[in-house]
């Protein structure tokens, strides 16, 4: 064979040597891509089975929450694998409860918390119960009570006050039975709670005087003073501010599902926001306030105290007043006209409603103050239409010891 010499173009190894390294570069990059698409799709199927686990955790805990025990993490093997399990914890948070999952799949893990709460029980969905304190319930003017009632067995009447009689066709528009003496049972867990929060010094961990975003996931913020205490500044999230002798809230206060403990609580003119004022003595809201759901306001004390709603202020959520099992504190709720609650309210003592209640009222008696009479178990103008209340809303779970649906009232951060 004849071997034929040629000679190439001058730089044709330095072109062959750069082509060799691009192709070995895209290769790598290829090989790369795919080990990162890997990971991502292990990710994403671990993400996945998370997501899952958490659902199937709600759901038990869901199922259970009325009857498990507080601040005792329960741990649940989910396929018997030791791959998948899930951590079901429930809290207190005011007068509220918190759920906790924790999803693990392998060495991933996820948690959500929200809070709590339960769907009306048989009492919950009547527009009244009234204890039996052997007295008949008057009806006085465009009173309106829209749904079913338990009332003493002096049953109810229509009556006259300044030559002013009952104004509409039924007394009470919907099917009546006979209450008890005793209001309904309460869970004295929540109120052994209420009372240590009340009774509690905390140290303080941060300053009035900063603005505080703090997540639930982390420890509770515990801010506040021995004296008077006066809010302006913004404070969201798991926070608790206290004080022994008051605290004001000002209008220009910017408050998210936060706690505030004191044996005073005023909140002043114009006020919007979302809390739960838990006090032992009084709590005040001014003209205009708004709390948004789901609030609360808790009252706890042996001695005589009230919680008043004054003119056009509107609460969503619960409002709670009572003592220590079997006392009987002289305790009073009184609602202005146009001031209304859209929720659930449990006062163990007096209610003097002018305005609204659009849900739920269980009391002992209803009082009627005129500019020169004081009336026991009348009511004047006032409307209970719980037909007004939202079909979404949940009350305090477990609260007056319901065993009913619970679900999740909010999602925490």
């Amino acid at each position: 064979m004849k071997i034929i010499h040629k000679k190439l173009p001058a730089g044709i190894l330095s072109l062959s040597l750069v082509i060799s390294v691009v192709i070995a570069a895209i290769g790598s990059s290829m090989l790369v891509v795919h080990y990162y698409f890997g990971l991502k799709a292990v990710d994403y199927q671990a993400e996945n089975k998370l997501s899952q686990n958490l659902q199937s955790g709600w759901t038990v805990l869901l199922s259970q929450f009325p009857v498990s025990a507080y601040d005792q993490e329960e741990h649940l093997d989910l396929y018997g694998e030791e791959q998948d399990s899930v951590g079901l914890l429930k809290k207190h948070w005011g007068i509220y409860d918190i759920g906790i999952v924790s999803a693990y799949h392998g060495k991933h893990i996820k948690q959500q918390m929200a809070i709590i709460g339960s769907k009306r029980d048989s009492i919950g969905t009547l527009a009244l119960y009234l204890s039996d304190e052997q007295r008949p319930l008057s009806l006085v003017g465009n009173t309106w009570i829209n749904g079913n009632a338990m009332i003493p067995k002096a049953g109810v009447k229509s009556a006259y006050i300044d030559r002013r009689g009952y104004q509409k066709e039924k007394l009470i528009d919907g099917q009546t039975s006979f209450s008890r003496h005793e209001l309904p049972s309460v869970n004295q867990d929540k109120i052994a709670y209420i009372a240590s929060l009340l009774t509690g010094d905390e140290p303080i961990t941060g300053n009035l005087g900063y603005d505080y975003d703090q997540s639930f996931t982390e420890p509770t913020l515990v801010l506040g003073s021995s004296e008077s205490v006066w809010l302006k500044k913004h404070y969201a999230g798991n926070i608790m501010i206290r004080s022994k002798e008051q605290i004001i809230v000002s209008s220009k206060a910017s408050l998210k599902d936060i706690l505030l403990i004191a044996p005073k609580i005023i909140i002043q003119k114009g006020f919007k926001g979302n809390l739960q004022a838990i006090a032992s003595d009084t709590i005040i809201l001014e003209s205009n306030v708004r709390l948004n759901y789901p609030s609360a306001l808790v009252l706890l004390s042996e001695n005589t105290a009230g919680i008043q709603l004054q003119q056009d202020v509107q609460v969503f959520g619960t409002i709670w007043m009572g003592g220590a099992q079997d006392s009987k504190p002289q305790h009073q709720l009184q609602i202005d006209k146009n001031a209304s609650l859209e929720g659930m309210a449990y006062i163990d003592g007096y209610c003097q409603l002018e305005g609204s209640i659009l849900g739920h009222l269980s009391c002992r008696k209803f009082l009627l103050k005129t500019a020169t009479t004081l009336y026991e178990n009348h009511l004047l103008d006032a409307t209970i239409n719980p037909a007004q209340l939202s079909s979404h809303y949940l009350g305090v779970a477990d609260l007056w010891g319901t065993r009913d649906q619970t679900d999740i009232i909010q999602w925490l951060y």
